[in-house]
């Protein structure tokens, strides 16, 4: 579209719902998943067939052509509907002033189909750069590099001397085993977690062995409190055990499909158990970049994991950083009365940069006429 039209919405149009569709949607909330859905609502299998109610909170499922058949893996973040063609274009990055043909099913079918237009445009001007004689590795990695690197050596520089002991790290557990801990860990305190777990994963070192054993294992988990919390467990060992043949799965969307497996935990068992960099987010990792970014509640989560990549460096969000990340949230970068005089990273934090300022001594000029001083710099 050109010249007074191309300021024009086109294509904002979206499929009718299905009354028992309009009824699911509206028991998912954000972020839910099929599972979600209460039992006596669901028309398909919960292993094979997936609604997804996206979040404004976090990034977008990737659009594909699927979304031509239908659209229940792309239901709106707030409204009770799946995404509109005009939606769906822009997730892929086109501009407004952008048409597409044929009638609305080969729209979608386009736009899911298509190379995102800013993807695209990321890879030719690497394209180009490298065609020019420069070294692609140098643009790719311009976020940041020294500033990550620095960042992760200093951090991890203080777990070696600092950071927690606990039975579940340099052990051999087995997949199955980091679920369990990362499941208990759920909104409960690591060292309460600590005085049991070597008992849990031995009783319960299978999800056969869990249900086996759940009589057995009720007086453990019980001193963690949360009363669901056994149940929790034993709907995920069930799970694991009819529907992923006992072995807990390495990807990320199959390992949130277990019930009571969200975001943190996915993720955890992911870097933990199979080795994979995986950025965790909760309350201690998220409170951490915002504060070393200078941000404020509003900033969204997905840049708040973007900035947590970044600060990884060229090795990744691996395990020993995250445990290391984990650590400076409980031990020095709390919620209430962080320790930023022993912060370990604190030269590159913004928050920590500014209370270093606004902290600095006030002493009085000697002589007569006297002054007051303010001191500056890092701290």
């Amino acid at each position: 579209m050109r010249d007074e039209e191309s300021g024009l919405i086109r294509d904002h149009i979206t499929r009718v719902v299905r009354p028992d569709d309009a009824v699911i949607y509206r028991h998912m909330k954000p972020g839910d998943t099929y599972l979600n859905v209460p039992e006596h609502l669901r028309r398909y299998r919960s292993d094979i067939f997936k609604y997804v109610r996206l979040s404004f909170e976090d990034v977008s499922r990737t659009i594909t052509a699927h979304i031509a058949k239908d659209g229940y893996w792309y239901i709106h973040p707030r409204e009770d509907r799946t995404l509109s063609v005009r939606e769906a274009a822009r997730l892929q990055t086109f501009p407004d002033r952008f048409r597409f043909a044929g009638h609305p099913t080969s729209r979608l079918r386009q736009i899911g189909n298509a190379v995102p237009p800013l993807l695209a445009s990321a890879i030719a001007t690497e394209v180009r750069r490298a065609l020019n004689g420069s070294s692609t590795s140098r643009g790719v990695r311009e976020r940041h590099p020294a500033y990550g690197s620095s960042f992760r050596s200093d951090l991890i520089g203080w777990f070696h001397t600092r950071g927690r002991k606990f039975p579940w790290r340099d052990t051999n557990l087995s997949p199955w085993q980091f679920l369990l801990v990362e499941m208990c860990l759920h909104r409960t305190k690591a060292d309460q977690v600590a005085r049991v777990i070597r008992e849990v994963t031995d009783i319960g070192g299978t999800p056969d062995s869990f249900l086996a054993n759940t009589a057995t294992l009720e007086s453990y988990l019980s001193t963690l409190g949360l009363d669901w919390r056994l149940a929790n467990l034993a709907s995920a060992a069930e799970y694991v055990r009819s529907n992923l043949n006992g072995q807990v799965p390495d990807r990320w969307p199959e390992l949130k499909s277990i019930p009571g497996v969200g975001d943190y935990i996915a993720s955890a068992v992911q870097c933990f158990a199979f080795g994979r960099p995986s950025v965790l987010m909760d309350t201690n990792t998220r409170r951490i970049a915002r504060r070393v970014s200078g941000g404020d509640s509003t900033q969204p989560v997905w840049s708040l994991r973007l900035h947590l990549r970044d600060l990884a460096g060229e090795e990744g969000a691996d395990p020993q950083w995250n445990q290391a990340l984990l650590d400076l949230g409980a031990l020095v970068c709390r919620a209430r009365s962080p320790s930023c005089g022993e912060c370990p990273v604190r030269p590159h934090c913004a928050t920590g940069r500014r209370n270093s300022a606004e902290s600095e001594d006030v002493t009085p000029a000697r002589g007569a006429g006297a002054t007051v001083a303010v001191g500056g710099g890092e701290g």
